[in-house]
């Protein structure tokens, strides 16, 4: 999200424009004149100038992960994927645990029972069709492949619709922020680009589908009501701590007493 928004907010508002030099040479005939091929010394090999190229470095892991007691290496790309697939597990995991409840009421592990599941409800499609087909199980089986088909299509258009539809929201939700953020550049010219400004406002921005500068603006508000609430905090504890040392008696003052106290007990015993 962060690398498409900054490349939005530097298309929004530009136009491709085409330089004219003055005094230019008009342009090359794109066909070339022939010329004599210039033949090679035998045995000789010619290397382009600087010779040959460095080796590229190999490419470092971005994200080391624990899994299955072992540490795997993954690239930026492959971080991003499994980061997917794991908020997915994350909404389909009660599901997930409804199927195994009902497996291991059947005795069976939650991927024995999806696969029991599975097998029942085709032998019962293929019941239906010798019904339909009077006993005929060479026709009941075309309609079963046939039904089996229009099923993986059905569920084809509706992830594609699904991942349409996602896209379309995305690309929305860039095209929103990165006209919002030329306003808010406007108003707050330090914040240069989307990684200026503050984790909190962007995400409220976009959860909240907030315009951007009210997002920032309700942020700022919320960071000086914290700063007034610690400095006002800092001075009742600093007026705390020098009430408590001025109700304590000087220590010349403590010594008297203490002297006055023992005297008095022991004239008590004379």
């Amino acid at each position: 999200m962060d690398e498409n928004m900054n490349t939005a907010v530097e298309n929004e508002g530009t136009t491709p424009q085409t330089e004219t030099v003055e005094g230019a040479a008009p342009a090359a005939d794109p066909t070339p004149a022939e010329t004599p091929a210039t033949e090679q010394p035998t045995g000789t090999t010619p290397e382009a100038e600087g010779g040959a190229e460095d080796p590229q470095p190999p490419v470092e892991p971005f994200l080391p992960v624990q899994f299955d007691h072992e540490t795997i290496n993954q690239t930026r790309e492959e971080a991003i994927e499994n980061s997917q697939l794991g908020l997915l597990y994350k909404k389909l995991k009660p599901m997930l645990d409804d199927l195994a409840l009902l497996g291991a009421a059947q005795g069976k592990s939650t991927a024995e029972f999806v696969r029991w599941l599975k097998q029942e409800e085709e032998k019962a499609m293929r019941e239906d069709k010798l019904r339909i087909t009077g006993g005929n199980a060479d026709a009941a089986e075309i309609l079963v492949q046939a039904e089996l088909d229009q099923r993986s299509e059905a569920l084809r258009l509706r992830e594609r619709q699904k991942q349409e539809a996602a896209e379309a929201e995305e690309k929305s939700t860039l095209d929103r922020l990165a006209g919002e953020l030329v306003e808010l550049r406007e108003l707050v010219p330090e914040l240069t680009d989307w990684d200026a400004i503050p984790q909190a406002v962007k995400e409220d921005a976009i959860k909240n589908n907030r315009n951007l500068t009210d997002a920032y603006l309700r942020y700022m508000h919320r960071e000086g009501k914290n700063i007034e609430q610690n400095r006002a905090a800092q001075a009742a504890a600093a007026a705390a701590s020098v009430g408590s040392q001025a109700d304590k008696p000087p220590a010349g003052a403590q010594n008297v007493a203490a002297n006055d106290a023992v005297a008095g007990i022991r004239s008590a015993f004379n």
